[in-house]
């Protein structure tokens, strides 16, 4: 099953204030800025055998390691903007999606994975060292522009859309469950964002 198997985190209480219209309207506006390019889609859509490869132990690493539920989309967002700027696969495949766990965790955990907790899952075919200097070269590859958008981000605020105007289970609006697979599978690698979050069951 590819249902987000992550453990839940001590999360502060949602705040209304900061959903609606506006928010919404603002995470539409800058969505796009995150997605791939069009040359990088065409070429997984052709052999997407790896990339899913490199997301499937993605997700694994964030269910072992207990991950709060948006570091899986972010670090595959990262992925998917590293490999499109550069087009090519680093030496290490798996240092690449491990610095992409490592850095998604330090925005959205206060206590994120550890460096050696990622080279244990990877057995260790890279070391600490090598994984420091992977997430340094992604870093700037990404000009530190790492907060991205992710499906993820729009889930709460679609549901509190869909409890305010009073249109019944919010849960037939928008299945959680099928996050993973929206961010996994090469199919949904060209539709933005908004539409990943909208998944219906």
């Amino acid at each position: 099953s590819l249902s987000l198997c992550l453990s839940l985190s001590l999360l502060a209480a949602w705040d209304p204030t900061v959903s609606g219209h506006r928010v919404i309207q603002r995470l539409l506006h800058v969505e796009e800025r995150y997605m791939p390019s069009i040359l990088y889609i065409t070429l997984i859509q052709r052999e997407p055998e790896r990339r899913e490869e490199l997301a499937k132990w993605a997700l694994e690493v964030c269910c072992e390691c207990g991950c709060d539920e948006a570091v899986f989309p972010l670090s595959v967002s990262l992925m998917d903007r590293f490999l499109s700027d550069s087009l090519a696969l680093p030496v290490s495949p798996y240092c690449l999606a491990a610095g992409c766990i490592l850095i998604a965790s330090k925005l959205t955990e206060c206590d994120n994975v550890t460096a050696d907790t990622l080279c244990a899952a990877a057995e260790y075919s890279f070391q600490p060292s090598d994984l420091r200097e992977m997430e340094r070269v992604i870093l700037a590859t990404l000009r530190w522009d790492t907060a991205a958008v992710t499906p993820q981000d729009f889930l709460p605020h679609f549901l509190a859309s869909v409890e305010e105007r009073g249109d019944g289970d919010s849960e037939g609006y928008v299945c959680f469950t099928g996050m993973p697979s929206c961010i996994y599978y090469y199919i949904y690698i060209d539709i933005i964002y908004s539409l990943c979050a909208l998944h219906p069951r």
